[in-house]
C-alpha cells in the first residue's frame, strides 16, 4: 500500500507513522523535498496521487465540493479517505488512523476512485461518486464547534 498524506492533516501524523514503521510501501507527505512540496495546491497532488496508485488521506473534504477538484479525483482514479478531525488531538487521530490501518490497507485493494468519509468514531461512510460533487456544507464562524457529519 502506498499512502499519501494531504498537508491539511499536518506533518505530525504522518512522521509518526513513519516512526512506528506502519506497514506500507510508501508513505508521502508534503514536505521540503520532492514529490509534493508544502503548499502544492489540490488540483496538483490530487492527479499525482491518482496516477501513481496512493491512497490518499485527507482532512480536506471540501474536494468533494469542488468540481474541478471532484472531477479529478474522478478521472485520474484516487482512493481517498476524507477525515473528520475537527478540534481533536493529533494524538487521537493518530490513534484512529493505526486501529484502522488494516481497513485501509483492505479497500486500498478495491476498485478506483472511491471515497470514505470516516469519522474518530463509528464506521466509515462510503461517498457515491456517482451523486457528483457535493452540495457546499454551510459556513461556519472561526470558533464555532458543530456535531461532525462523520460520526
Amino acid at each position: 500500500m502506498k499512502v499519501f498524506v494531504d498537508e491539511d492533516a499536518g506533518t505530525g501524523i504522518p512522521r509518526a507513522l513513519k516512526l512506528v514503521k506502519m506497514p506500507c510501501e510508501e508513505l508521502v507527505y508534503p514536505c521540503q523535498h520532492p514529490p509534493i512540496r508544502f503548499g502544492t495546491k489540490d488540483p496538483v497532488w490530487i492527479p499525482w496521487a491518482g496516477d501513481n496508485n496512493y491512497l490518499a488521506l485527507s482532512n480536506n473534504h471540501r474536494i468533494l465540493e469542488n468540481p474541478v477538484e471532484f472531477e479529478l479525483l474522478v478521472r485520474h482514479k484516487l482512493g481517498a479517505v476524507f477525515v473528520d478531525r475537527g478540534n481533536y488531538e493529533v494524538w487521537r487521530v493518530l490513534r484512529m488512523f493505526m486501529a484502522r490501518w488494516e481497513w485501509f490497507e483492505e479497500i486500498d485493494r478495491q476498485p478506483r476512485p472511491f471515497v470514505y468519509l470516516v469519522g474518530l468514531t463509528g464506521a466509515p461512510v462510503p461517498y457515491d461518486l456517482k451523486r457528483g460533487v457535493r452540495p457546499p456544507r454551510p459556513y461556519r464562524a472561526p470558533g464555532i464547534v458543530a456535531p461532525s457529519s462523520f460520526d
